[in-house]
């Protein structure tokens, strides 16, 4: 607790940690969204508080008061957090998660060939990363390519291999492929 203390006296790394975690619940269902949104926007308002610079902490805001937005007026908010979001990638270019919430916009306005080469990006900057590869894999199976997904999936796996998301999608390019065989088998490992 001593060395947490010394890298991060304020916690705002690890309530920036939180507000992602709390985002992924809400991708997967395991949180409501009104809730989860309201509770993002507070952690990433301390965080900004103390660090007004922080890509990271701005990127989830912006995405995430997006969101809430959305909730009440439509989707269409998401086409100036877009334009927010572009600009906080260009300002911090090796940050990731600004990228990761602009090809979430750019996958709600369907546009994801534009999506295609911020992840690219992120990964020749962090190649190890199962969530780039995930991202991408996900990406090309919106784009119809399913070899580069069923490579860019797999290779998510073999870093991570506890990811229901990416055996669904695996599933779903398999039944698209005509093999229900295959499609069962990657649902029941999701």
């Amino acid at each position: 607790l001593k060395g947490a203390l010394t890298i991060d006296p304020d916690f705002l790394d690890a309530k920036t940690e939180l507000a992602i975690n709390y985002w992924q619940q809400v991708e997967t269902g395991l949180m409501d969204q009104q809730a989860a949104f309201t509770n993002i926007v507070a952690l990433v308002d301390q965080v900004l508080a103390i660090r007004p610079d922080d890509a990271n902490a701005r990127a989830i805001r912006v995405f995430a008061y997006a969101a809430a937005q959305s909730l009440e007026v439509g989707p269409q908010v998401f086409l100036d957090a877009g334009d927010e979001l572009e600009a906080i990638v260009a300002a911090a270019p090796s940050a990731f998660q600004p990228r990761l919430m602009l090809t979430r916009v750019y996958q709600g306005t369907q546009q994801l060939a534009k999506a295609v080469p911020l992840m690219q990006d992120a990964l020749v900057r962090d190649p190890l990363n199962p969530r780039i590869h995930y991202e991408l894999g996900s990406l090309y199976s919106g784009l119809e390519q399913p070899e580069e997904a069923r490579v860019a999936l797999l290779k998510s796996l073999e870093i991570e291999p506890n990811q229901p998301n990416a055996y669904a999608i695996l599933g779903g390019i398999s039944l698209r492929a005509g093999d229900g065989l295959e499609y069962l088998r990657q649902i029941l490992r999701a």
